[in-house]
């Protein structure tokens, strides 16, 4: 699905959840084929349920609550210091 998504080249590429039911390797491959698309310039908008994906992928975090968005900030900030108390009560369970 993926590559037939591709075969046109687009500049903004949207997965909703894309690793979900792979195996380790084709993962880790899925998301090398991400990166080199980046750095060719593509936008790669993802939804996840993983927020350790995203700490690992994301340049920026749009958080969604009960459909709203409450924060749209850098990965890094979001991740470091979430403001909502939604996104603050959810990132626990992610860390180690």
């Amino acid at each position: 699905m993926i590559a037939r998504g591709l075969l046109h080249e687009p500049r903004v590429i949207f997965l909703d959840e894309p690793t979900v039911g792979l195996d380790p390797q084709a993962r880790l491959a899925l998301w090398e084929v991400l990166r080199i698309l980046n750095a060719q310039g593509r936008t790669i908008v993802m939804t996840t349920h993983q927020l350790a994906q995203a700490k690992r992928h994301a340049d920026s975090v749009v958080f969604l609550c009960a459909g709203c968005v409450t924060e749209c900030t850098e990965a890094a900030e979001f991740f470091s210091s979430p403001r909502p108390a939604d996104g603050t009560a959810f990132l626990p369970a992610e860390r180690p």
